[in-house]
Formats: structure tokens, sequence, C-alpha cells
């Protein structure tokens, strides 16, 4: 009885583990899906920096100040392209697309040409490289969902084994005669801490519940249960199945 006591607590214990780790699986799946995204977000950066210190330095020889242009031309360029420092920060605000009509604007109806320029920077920057970074993302979130589908399989399928096993001691507990079958007088006359657990697999404080459970499980209304009968009904009920 010692025994069965021990292992009913160390099952009640993995239950409450359990139950608080559903509670907490969203966050669980956040915290998971953001450190293994860390690879991709590193070499997102490096490719990011290589990318704007490239249009930087081709800004810097094709967007300079010109005497012949307008002062709004000019004050535009000598305030985000008058150094490698400016135009990168200029071209980051233009990675996110941050109110960067009102820098290309002014330079693209003095310098028509500069079109193409600013053009390529949006496509190739803000939303070739962005989309593939979200698609490589989505892809690394899509298998580790999958990678964790495959997990909680194995662990319910462990879990469900262990159950068994429990389920086993209890009916050899329960069937006092040694006769392999369980009827409703043993299941009444079984120790209080048997009959908790019983109540805690069934989700019940009604003591009524085993006897209704019993009956549904005698299919052949023969008045006792086998161990078969009795472990995999229970393990059904428990699972939330239909009998």
């Amino acid at each position: 009885q010692k025994i069965l006591l021990f292992r009913l607590l160390r099952l009640a214990r993995l239950a409450r583990m359990v139950r608080l780790m559903v509670r907490v699986r969203t966050l669980w799946l956040l915290v998971q899906g953001l450190l293994h995204s860390l690879n991709t977000l590193a070499w997102t950066f490096v490719i990011i920096m290589v990318l704007l210190y490239m249009f930087s330095i081709l800004a810097l020889e094709l967007v300079q100040p010109d005497p012949a242009e307008t002062e709004e031309y000019n004050a535009i360029v000598e305030t985000y392209f008058s150094s490698l420092q400016a135009t990168f920060l200029t071209l980051l605000q233009g990675l996110t697309l941050d109110s960067l009509g009102g820098i290309y604007r002014p330079i693209i109806l003095a310098k028509p040409y500069l079109f193409l320029y600013f053009m390529a920077f949006i496509l190739i920057v803000s939303i070739a490289l962005m989309n593939l970074v979200t698609a490589l993302m989505v892809e690394s979130a899509m298998a580790q969902a999958a990678s964790d589908r495959e997990a909680n399989k194995e662990f319910l399928a462990k879990k469900r084994k262990q159950m068994i096993q429990q389920l086993q001691d209890l009916f050899t507990a329960i069937d006092e005669d040694g006769s392999g079958m369980v009827d409703l007088e043993e299941l009444r006359a079984a120790d209080s801490h048997v009959q908790e657990y019983l109540q805690e697999v069934l989700n019940s404080d009604d003591p009524k519940e085993l006897e209704h459970v019993f009956k549904m499980l005698d299919y052949d209304s023969s008045g006792a249960l086998g161990i078969d009968e009795f472990c995999e009904g229970l393990m059904r009920i428990q699972e939330g199945k239909q009998l």
C-alpha cells in the first residue's frame, strides 16, 4: 500500500506539471520560436549591413550637391547624403519606408534618373529581402511546430504507457481475490487512495461516478471487468474519447 501511495503521488506531481506546461504552451512556443530564429536574424543583420553599405557608397557618387539645382534639393542632399554615416542612416530609414518620400521626391524631380537608384533600393532591400526573411522565419516556425507535434506525440505515448501501468497496478490492488476480474463490490471496498486516484482520472468528485463508469465499461453486463476492459476503458475516458 505504501508503494502504491508513493506511485500515486508521483503521478499526481506529473499531472500538475503537465497542466502547467499546457497553460504556458503559447509562451513556450514564442520563446522557442525566437531562439530558433536567432541564426536567421544574425545573417539578416549581416546582409542588411552589407547592402546598406553598398547603396550608401553608390549614393555618395550619384546624389551630390549641385548649384544649378533648387535650394530644396541641395538642402536635402546636405542633410541626408553629406557623409557615409548620414547616408547610411538615411537608407536605414528607407529600409522601413519611414517617410522616405519626403527625401527622394525633391531629388527625383531634380534628377529623374535617380528614380532607378531609389527604386532598386526599395525593391531589393525593403521588399525582396524583408519578404525573404519573413518566408525563412515562417518556414522555420512551421518546421519547429512539426517537431513539437512529434515530440508531443512521443510524450503522450510515454505518458499513456505509464498510466496504463499505474492502472494495472490499481487493478491488482482492487482484485483482492486474485481472480483476474474486478466486480462492483471490490471496487467499493477499494482503498480510499485508490478511489481518489480513479476519481482524478475521471475528473470527477462524485463517488457515484465510479459505479456509473463501471456499468458503462461492463459491456456484457457480467458484473465484472477484466484488466483490459478496466485499463483501456479508463484510458479512453481520461483521454476524452467516446466509449
